[in-house]
């Protein structure tokens, strides 16, 4: 529900911002540096490498910044 008006990337990094946080003992600052990997390197690989479009924000501003 999220990734229709979030996106993919923003979609991505809450979820990888928070499982870890709920299942495991990780500090902060890990998991935040984790969640920015793998929602960032993820959406990378698939648009640039793979050739596969992921699902853009609904709002404006967000596609703006280029998310």
């Amino acid at each position: 529900l999220a990734l229709n008006y979030l996106g993919f990337r923003i979609a991505m990094f809450f979820f990888a911002l928070l499982v870890p946080r709920i299942i495991g003992r990780q500090p902060p600052a890990v998991t935040v540096g984790i969640a920015l990997l793998a929602s960032f390197g993820v959406g990378h690989v698939f648009e640039r490498w793979l050739g596969v479009s992921l699902p853009e924000p609904a709002f404006e501003a967000l596609k703006d910044l280029g998310f």
